[in-house]
């Protein structure tokens, strides 16, 4: 543990040379372009120059670059508001350099949300980020360079991240395994179709089912698949009258029985 601080703390020292202030690090490193066009977008580069002390956990571009598709351009429409949150999440008041900081130990940022150090066998971490590089001191504070970008509690959004998705939702941070595709299935509400699914335009459309036989009774024009309901003219039915017989689908579809009598000329007629 000791040879791993000394490293990240040589690596520092290194970066450290002819550094001014947190901010003239962050410009001056090619690690984190993107960075510095959020601090200047948020308007927050005089502030962060300013005398401090102030200790900053950069992310570096790979940090931000592993944002879900979509995340980063929002939070740059965003720069007074998300942003910004985000960004003072990354600052804490004062300079607090690594061997300040200790396991399980919660900072307050500048954002008023805490932020919490691990220490452990692979390295040092903030929230879930790792500490690649630390104490690159400045005339107003210190810099720890991380791996991710870290996400204040409050401005954390669940949902789905795939940019491919139909239910893409540009603001989430947090995969939510909610999304769904073109040709994911789905319920369309109508009881006539079979095998919905997602279309190319993300609206769940199902397959007709019917009776597809032209020559039946109940042929639906509509149905793509048969599903066996076709009836024919002289198919058995129930006309529902008690007093009928024989029910079957006339010439025209309609289903009509045979009354049935009982009279002294209907028993001689019969047994003719």
């Amino acid at each position: 543990m000791k040879k791993l601080f000394s490293l990240i703390m040589l690596l520092g020292a290194v970066l450290t040379m002819n550094a001014q202030t947190v901010v003239d690090i962050i410009v001056a490193s090619p690690d984190h372009n993107t960075l510095e066009t959020a601090v200047i977008a948020a308007q927050l580069d005089d502030d962060l120059s300013g005398p401090g002390p102030f200790t900053v956990f950069a992310p570096t571009d790979a940090a931000f670059s592993a944002l879900p598709a979509g995340a980063l351009d929002a939070l740059l429409a965003d720069p007074t508001g998300a942003l910004t949150n985000i960004l003072l999440y990354h600052v804490v008041a004062g300079q607090a350099m690594s061997t300040d900081l200790v396991d399980g130990q919660t900072i307050t940022t500048l954002l008023g949300e805490d932020i919490t150090v691990t220490i452990n066998v692979d390295g040092v971490f903030i929230n879930e980020a790792l500490v690649t590089v630390a104490d690159i001191t400045a005339t107003n504070g210190v810099v720890h360079v991380i791996s991710a970008v870290l996400m204040p509690p409050s401005s954390a959004v669940s949902g789905c991240t795939a940019i491919e998705a139909c239910n893409y939702n540009a603001e989430a941070t947090i995969e939510d395994s909610s999304c769904y595709f073109p040709g994911s299935p789905c319920d369309d509400g109508n009881s006539a179709t079979d095998n919905d699914a997602y279309g190319i335009d993300c609206v769940c459309v199902g397959v007709a089912v019917g009776c597809t036989d032209m020559m039946a009774c109940n042929y639906d024009v509509a149905a793509d698949i048969d599903n066996g309901s076709c009836y024919f003219s002289g198919d058995s039915c129930d006309d529902n009258n008690a007093s009928t017989s024989g029910d079957v689908y006339g010439v025209d579809c309609v289903c009509a029985g045979s009354i049935t009598s009982n009279t002294v000329v209907d028993i001689i007629v019969n047994s003719a």
